[in-house]
């Protein structure tokens, strides 16, 4: 069985910013990519294994860390799952196109 993805609500653009907030379930994927913005993912709840140019750290709630634009990063969610807010700047119109959970 593929483990199911991060469900994300609506993206919130702000000030030159775009706020995702991101629920993940146990064990969910997020492939690893790069884009041109930079990144800031902070874990609220859970724990999330999460790789960024290469190097492999476990977040757990109030964590974050910082991702400089083209910087390939990805992740999984720990066995309780994991909730975090990303912040994109400048604002990453991709997500906000694409339609609500």
């Amino acid at each position: 069985m593929i483990p199911p993805a991060a469900v994300c609500s609506t993206a919130a653009r702000n000030r030159g910013r775009t706020r995702d907030p991101c629920s993940f379930q146990p064990g969910a994927v997020a492939p690893m990519h790069h884009h041109v913005e930079q990144q800031i993912a902070i874990a609220l709840s859970g724990e999330l294994t999460f790789t960024a140019g290469g190097e492999t750290r476990v977040m757990h709630a109030g964590d974050c860390v910082v991702i400089p634009p083209h910087v390939e990063h990805g992740g999984a969610a720990g066995p309780e799952g994991c909730n975090a807010l990303d912040v994109f700047t400048p604002p990453r119109a991709g997500i906000l196109e694409l339609p609500a959970s």
